[in-house]
């Protein structure tokens, strides 16, 4: 998956596409996905392809991923408003949309991933930023880590 823009709304004008990142490093990066969500991703285009031949070019012609049957991009606000009337539905955390990032990266440093690519994964400009808004993690994971040397200490 590529990051190459921010989709973002300017009162009075609209949605506005900024063919730029919040960050110098968070512009144009690439973020391997698993291969399920590729092979959804790859059906929902040809979804949309086959209602572009029906509707013409202009359906969806900034080929954005999420899409109205319009053909135009998801409002972000929109999007926000859905996933938390989902979530409340669920027996889970409530979290933000937002919180998912949070999340993922989270547990990525859980599994053992290292901080770099977590930090190349969500755009940091230094991995000390990483570092810093997950501390917590940090601290578990080093308890954990602790833990695992007295085993292995004493074993």
């Amino acid at each position: 998956m590529t990051i190459n823009g921010t989709l973002y709304r300017r009162k009075g004008e609209g949605l506005k596409y900024k063919p730029k990142t919040k960050t110098d490093s968070s512009d144009n990066r690439v973020i391997p996905i698993p291969d399920a969500i590729v092979e959804v991703l790859r059906k929902e285009k040809a979804l949309q392809d086959k209602t572009r031949e029906k509707l013409g070019n202009s359906y969806n012609s900034e080929n954005f991923v999420f899409i109205n049957d319009k053909g135009k991009p998801i409002d972000p606000d929109y999007l926000t408003r859905k996933f938390r009337e989902t979530v409340k539905t669920l027996n889970v955390k409530q979290i933000n949309l937002h919180g998912l990032r949070h999340t993922a990266a989270t547990l990525l440093m859980k599994l053992g991933v290292h901080v770099k690519i977590v930090s190349d994964i969500l755009g940091h400009s230094r991995v000390q930023v990483t570092l810093d808004y997950y501390s917590h993690s940090n601290e578990e994971m080093m308890r954990q880590s602790t833990n695992e040397l007295e085993q292995h200490i004493l074993s």
